[in-house]
């Protein structure tokens, strides 16, 4: 009985793709010199993830818009925090941001596909494969635009 849950053992003990967030705290952990890097991110995001969770419950929700908008940091969160962002994670997110409408995380929406030229072979796509500091540099470049997006989308909501 134990071998049918070994692939999401394994799965939750290694596996990563993508991250966002996450990988920044992961290789931030590791580079200085954090053993077990991979595990202590997990927890570090999980608790930043409680705490999102926890302060949206504990003030009362005024309206239905506040509500999507709560809804809309949770899963946000739970997206950004997680060691793995597939395109289908997105739909989540996908979500909310149609009733809590965000360019930058329409932005990213569209440019997570990009994710998948990690798996065709090196000597096919070589791009998808160059590397700095332990991070793809498509799939880094992805998470760059995400925040230059959603730091501009903040800007400008701000200063209305």
């Amino acid at each position: 009985m134990e071998n049918v849950f070994s692939g999401l053992k394994t799965y939750s003990q290694h596996w990563q793709n993508n991250p966002g967030f996450f990988a920044f705290v992961e290789r931030g952990l590791f580079y200085l010199g954090v053993e077990n890097s991979f595990n202590v991110a997990k927890s570090i995001s999980a608790i930043i993830l409680s705490a999102v969770a926890l302060g949206m419950g504990l003030s009362p929700i005024r309206d239905e818009r506040e509500l999507s908008a709560r809804c809309f940091a949770i899963v946000a969160a739970l997206f950004l925090l997680s060691p793995t962002a597939f395109p289908w994670y997105y739909c989540w997110v996908l979500a909310f941001v149609s009733l809590q409408p965000r360019w930058s995380w329409l932005i990213l929406g569209a440019l997570l596909p990009l994710n998948y030229f990690d798996f065709q072979p090196e000597s096919d796509l070589v791009v998808a494969h160059v590397s700095i500091g332990g991070f793809y540099i498509l799939s880094i470049s992805i998470w760059i635009v995400f925040y230059l997006a959603w730091i501009g989308e903040r800007i400008l909501r701000n200063s209305r």
